[in-house]
């Protein structure tokens, strides 16, 4: 995708790789080389995800300022809990007042963080919620990836705003026909829009609108409609309708330039940039970079950890593991010193990190919390849960019992992690999600290599699969005696496997490697 515009050029690559989510990378990767206009000479490579996670928002936030009121803070709920969810607090606030946030999505455990995440910036209420609370919503942000809509355009109060970045392709949408057919729609790039956005192509294959939609430009929202008056008629829609990570970036600050004289070319840099070539540009882009590798390589270290790959009491240098995970040092170091914080890895100076050492009394612990605290949440959640969100957890189950099968570790600890905090999160207790969370990091699975060479690891797999049968079939006593069952299963075999011997940097750390 190459763009010009003055004395600025530049090419962003960008790639799906659906598999990378076993491995812990992210499904969609991108960079973009900046040149100089006049010579074409590389002024700074950017990571693209980074950099999209800082216009997008500015973008979003851009058309929030234009087609909201300052006259009250904001009653938002928020759809996903990634990179663009955690990009989008930040921007709305830097706009408006937030009354409220709600978030609202499929991993509890990732909904918990992100909304403990915007507790600490200051918003006076955060919880974690269903798509049905739309409906009191000042404010809907979608940033997901969901290819089917994600609540009931009906439910949105008049007046609200509604703002989707995340589907891009014909065939997916996080709106409804419902939602189009009673809104004012808005979009950065009309023409864009009408060849890409499916949130526009389904409705209008389905005849909810014609050739008048969407109303408006995004860009003229500069100086923009402002928010509706009392008695304007639009007040009975949903005011707008936004696909801000579509077409045309604009700056998330004043670069001095009208964004009619932009084209498709980021700019995310203070006015003075000008003077001193690419100036702050390249060197916040950069740094974002750094940081988002720095937390691939940390994902990729804890999986080593929780697997047992990284050996207790073995020092590590950072080239050496960098060297395993194919990235330079630095990320390395950087993610190394994020696990000390977190009492899993120790410095020792100059030779690198030593993995500390969990001991027996530490092990049994870990187990005995997470006994007290999951044995009764797992029987009360048996009698309050429906039937359809028990078994909305049986692909979960049954990948991992695929995954223990195919010696794929990395994918049965993702799998493993998601179905536990999944279903204790149906009981609706967030800090309790968090501090599962928190003892699962801290009660690494040693030796869950070993246990897979075995043949060990498919039974205790099996166990989540008995345990939703027994949950769905009401049967209270039996899923809390499976849940200790399970969880004094795994920390028996934990004791079998502490004395294997463990190669250490294997599957988790190459596989980030290959990846």
């Amino acid at each position: 995708m190459p763009a010009a515009a003055g004395s600025w050029a530049g090419v962003k690559i960008a790639g799906v790789a659906p598999g990378n989510a076993a491995l812990g990378l992210p499904r969609i990767t991108g960079s973009y080389l900046l040149l100089d206009g006049a010579t074409l000479q590389p002024r700074a490579l950017l990571d693209g995800a980074a950099l999209t996670a800082l216009r997008t928002p500015a973008v979003s936030a851009l058309a929030v300022r234009h087609l909201t009121s300052e006259e009250r803070p904001l009653r938002v709920v928020l759809f996903g809990s990634g990179p663009q969810a955690y990009g989008h607090v930040d921007a709305l606030l830097a706009v408006r007042k937030l009354a409220s946030v709600t978030v609202v999505a499929r991993d509890p455990g990732r909904a918990a963080a992100l909304a403990g995440h915007v507790r600490g910036i200051g918003v006076p209420e955060v919880r974690t919620g269903t798509a049905e609370e739309v409906a009191e919503a000042d404010l809907v942000v979608c940033c997901t990836t969901a290819r089917e809509p994600l609540f009931d355009g009906r439910r949105v109060a008049p007046g609200a705003v509604v703002v989707a970045v995340g589907s891009h392709e014909p065939d997916a949408r996080e709106t409804d026909t419902a939602l189009v057919r009673r809104s004012e729609v808005w979009v950065e790039a009309r023409a864009a829009a009408l060849r890409e956005a499916g949130d526009l192509l389904i409705p209008e294959a389905e005849g909810a609108i014609g050739s008048r939609t969407p109303h408006g430009h995004a860009r003229r929202s500069r100086p923009g409609p402002g928010p509706a008056a009392a008695g304007d008629p639009l007040r009975a829609s949903s005011r707008a309708w936004g696909w801000p990570g579509r077409i045309s970036p604009w700056p998330s600050r004043s670069t001095g330039r009208p964004p009619a004289e932009q084209r498709d070319i980021v700019r995310w840099a203070p006015a003075d940039s000008r003077r001193n070539g690419v100036g702050d540009l390249k060197q916040h882009s950069l740094i974002k970079a750094q940081e988002r590798l720095r937390d691939q390589v940390g994902h990729a270290l804890r999986a080593a950890l929780t697997a047992g790959e990284l050996k207790p009491g073995t020092v590590y240098s950072a080239p050496g593991l960098a060297a395993e995970l194919g990235v330079s040092a630095t990320p390395v170091r950087e993610a190394m010193l994020d696990l000390a914080r977190e009492g899993l890895v120790e410095p020792v100076r100059n030779k690198g990190f030593r993995i500390t050492e969990v001991s027996e009394r530490e092990l049994d612990q870990c187990t005995e919390l997470r006994m007290l605290i999951e044995v009764p949440t797992v029987g009360r959640v048996t009698e309050t849960a429906t039937a359809e969100q028990l078994e909305a957890l049986r692909p979960l189950a049954e990948e991992i019992v695929v995954n223990a099968r195919a010696h794929n570790l990395i994918g049965y600890l993702e799998a493993d992690r998601q179905f536990h905090l999944t279903l204790l999160g149906l009981g609706g207790n967030d800090r309790l999600v968090e501090t599962v969370g928190d003892l699962r990091k801290r009660s690494r699975l040693y030796g869950l290599t070993g246990l897979d060479e075995a043949g060990k690891l498919v039974s205790s797999a099996e166990e989540h699969v008995e345990l939703l049968d027994l949950m769905i079939a009401r049967d209270r006593a039996g899923a809390e005696a499976c849940m200790m069952r399970h969880l004094g299963h795994v920390r028996s075999l934990w004791a079998e496997a502490r004395d294997e011997p463990v190669e250490p940097a294997t599957g988790a750390l190459r596989s980030m490697r290959k990846g």
